[in-house]
């Protein structure tokens, strides 16, 4: 179904910084193009990128802020200006759109373009994509999130465990939406060969166990490092591939080194998405280790993929795996638990076929884009209801 909607759709993080939240951005907005709807990002400035573009049918607008690398990471940090929520506020009220949609709770541009909106009467939709709680002193950050969050029309959670976040803060629970991330399947499909990236890692018929996650501590990486040195006790032969950089890189390769298990380990830093597909494609099991996790992209492009899945049982994880039935969980923070999945899923090839192919099936019904976006016109058209009432109260 086509539809004519001006939607404006603002997060600090973005293209060309595409991970978690501003991947299922570029994502939804692309699938949103393919219905009729316009759909503009709204971002902050970024080293070497213009201040507007068009990519894939999204027009991307770039505001005025700081941005800078924390030490040796790649990952940028973003602070914002007067100028940036100035210019967001101003960029809402002339741009002649229908719906604001911020794209993370946590995002100070996607807060001020909450805040714009209602204040000029449009229709606003926030998305959630954690199911973190901040602990001790930055629990106060709560109280200006819940003071501009609660003037959203509607909300979308990607997750159980993301809605859980919402009550917490006083959120009324008729409003939210429960729409997971999702996954191209034009990208990311069992038709797809891993040969090349074996070929390109020199790994031929060895058990090759791959992760994408950011290397950082909630995602558990020191447990898959654990974990896999116990898996080459029984399977020697084993490779562990890791995609992904972060800020805890030297201390994971500290720990490979410590194990002794540098020559079966490959980290091979951040790549290109369009890459991701062979990597996954040559896995014989995918792992994810999270701490915590809401809605892990990742994880549904795997079982696109017809990868064995084995993750662990935290956020809304269990909302996209049933175990024993299309992956494997276990409990984080677990690395024997983690090693005995690992090394079931590579044994048991009964076992890994079942699993396998009802994560296909899985991702089929539940996780394409064009489902995600059909589901979000239909948050807008009752976000416009609401805000229709709201004007005339």
């Amino acid at each position: 179904m086509v539809i004519e909607i001006r939607v404006v759709m603002a997060i600090d993080d973005f293209y060309p910084n595409l991970s978690g939240a501003p991947m299922h951005v570029m994502e939804l907005g692309k699938a949103l193009a393919k219905r009729g709807v316009k759909p503009t990002v709204l971002t902050c400035s970024y080293p070497g990128q213009p201040h507007e573009q068009e990519i894939d049918g999204i027009k991307i607008v770039r505001m005025p802020g700081r941005v800078f690398l924390q030490g040796k990471t790649e990952w940028p940090i973003k602070t914002m200006s007067i100028k940036a929520i100035r210019g967001v506020y101003e960029h809402i009220k002339y741009g002649g759109y229908d719906i604001v949609h911020g794209m993370h709770m946590y995002s100070p541009l996607a807060l001020t373009a909450i805040y714009s909106g209602h204040r000029w009467g449009l229709p606003t939709v926030l998305t959630n994509h954690t199911s973190h709680l901040a602990k001790g002193i930055w629990r106060a950050i709560y109280q200006p999130i819940k003071a501009i969050a609660k003037r959203a029309d509607r909300f979308i959670a990607v997750s159980q465990a993301a809605k859980a976040l919402y009550l917490s803060l006083g959120i009324d629970e008729s409003k939210i939406s429960i729409i997971p991330n999702g996954v191209d399947v034009s990208k990311f499909n069992s038709k797809i060969s891993g040969s090349k990236t074996r070929a390109w890692l020199k790994i031929e018929s060895d058990p090759l166990i791959v992760s994408v996650m950011r290397v950082e501590k909630r995602k558990g990486p020191k447990y898959l490092i654990t974990a896999f040195s116990k898996v080459l006790e029984t399977i020697p032969r084993a490779k562990l591939v890791i995609v992904g950089g972060g800020p805890d890189k030297e201390k994971i390769l500290a720990q490979i080194k410590g194990l002794k298990t540098e020559k079966s380990v490959l980290m091979v830093g951040p790549i290109l998405h369009n890459k991701v597909p062979e990597v996954v494609a040559a896995a014989d099991v995918f792992v994810l280790p999270s701490l915590v996790d809401s809605s892990p992209l990742v994880l549904p492009e795997a079982m696109a993929m017809g990868a064995p899945i084995v993750c662990t049982r935290v956020g809304g994880i269990p909302e996209m795996v049933n175990d024993q039935f299309n992956g494997f969980m276990v409990e984080p923070a677990d690395a024997d638990a983690l090693a005995n999945g690992i090394i079931h899923v590579l044994t048991d090839k009964k076992f890994s076929r079942k699993i396998r192919t009802n994560a296909l099936k899985t991702v089929h019904e539940k996780f394409t884009w064009d489902r995600i976006a059909e589901r979000t016109i239909e948050v807008y058209k009752d976000a416009k209801k609401h805000a229709r009432s709201r004007v005339h109260c």
